[in-house]
């Protein structure tokens, strides 16, 4: 909350006022985001139009199952392990597995 605070008050409005850019770069950034501003669709799309779109909905899927597998994990694999006999050190041991595999990214979901 703090360094947010700082931010709002160090930072300056724009890039036509930071004191750490040189004339040169000033410029050019400003010409950039004047440049990205004008390519900007004018009209937005309607939120139910964005939540329908099928890389959202493919999106929400693949949160929610990796939610809900996590959600498995912490809470059933523990009473499965302890069926088994295992002490709380080996449960825990065990149960931490799964969350120190890297998760892959998502396949991209072109249209």
């Amino acid at each position: 909350m703090v360094l947010g605070l700082l931010v709002l008050r160090f930072l300056p409005e724009g890039p036509d006022r930071a004191p750490w850019l040189d004339e040169a770069q000033r410029s050019w950034l400003t010409g950039r985001l004047a440049a990205e501003r004008a390519e900007q669709p004018t009209v937005r799309p309607s939120v139910w139009r964005v939540i329908s779109d099928r890389r959202v909905m493919a999106a929400g899927l693949i949160f929610a199952g990796s939610v809900g597998a996590s959600a498995c994990l912490s809470i059933w694999q523990p009473q499965i392990f302890k069926s088994y006999g295992l002490t709380t050190m080996e449960i825990r041991m065990l149960n931490s597995v799964p969350f120190g595999i890297p998760r892959s990214t998502a396949p991209c979901l072109a249209p």
